[in-house]
């Protein structure tokens, strides 16, 4: 399937943001993110839209023991959060 330049599929966007696909669907469910074209199972997104949704929401995310920085089955080693 052809992405024009300055759009990416959902699975691209998906990584950008830090979320599943099914996080996708429901940002396009209320609204927040809209599709750019593509077919129903295979959608493209505007990657400025993209853009502009990881710069409003940051992702945050504490190391925890399954993270892939922290490999000590204990968490004796890994950082806690404060």
């Amino acid at each position: 399937m052809y992405i024009p330049p300055g759009h990416l599929t959902a699975r691209q966007a998906a990584d950008a943001l830090g979320i599943g696909l099914g996080g996708i669907r429901q940002l396009v469910r209320r609204g927040q993110l809209h599709k750019a074209g593509g077919t129903e199972r295979q959608p493209y997104y505007a990657s400025s839209d993209v853009t502009a949704l990881v710069q409003r929401r940051p992702i945050q995310r504490p190391l925890t023991r399954r993270s892939a920085p922290c490999n000590d089955l204990r968490a004796e080693l890994c950082q806690q959060p404060a």
